[in-house]
């Protein structure tokens, strides 16, 4: 994944999680979506403009998460997918 993604976990295999056989080689195909989410001091009650306090950037989309989901396991994985949104 590319540096500064916010979200992807530490490696299963630190985790204690079974791994996948180093020479396995995955292309993943699928939709690759991006999150945009801000923080902000309190619940909008109506329609106008906040001031946010924080704001992450994370992928989604169900490639992504399968990609993610194998390379944590051990795979070398490649992802080609149609952005979406």
């Amino acid at each position: 994944m590319p540096p500064g993604v916010q979200g992807v976990e530490e490696p299963a295999i630190a985790r204690g999680l079974p791994a996948v056989s180093n020479c396995v080689q995955l292309l993943v195909s699928g939709l690759i979506s991006a999150d945009i989410t801000f923080r902000v001091g309190e619940m909008p009650r109506r329609a106008e403009k906040y001031r946010a306090d924080d704001l992450r950037f994370s992928l989604g989309g169900g490639g992504v998460i399968a990609a993610v989901a194998m390379q944590q396991l051990g795979a070398k994985v490649q992802l080609a997918g149609r952005p979406v949104g």
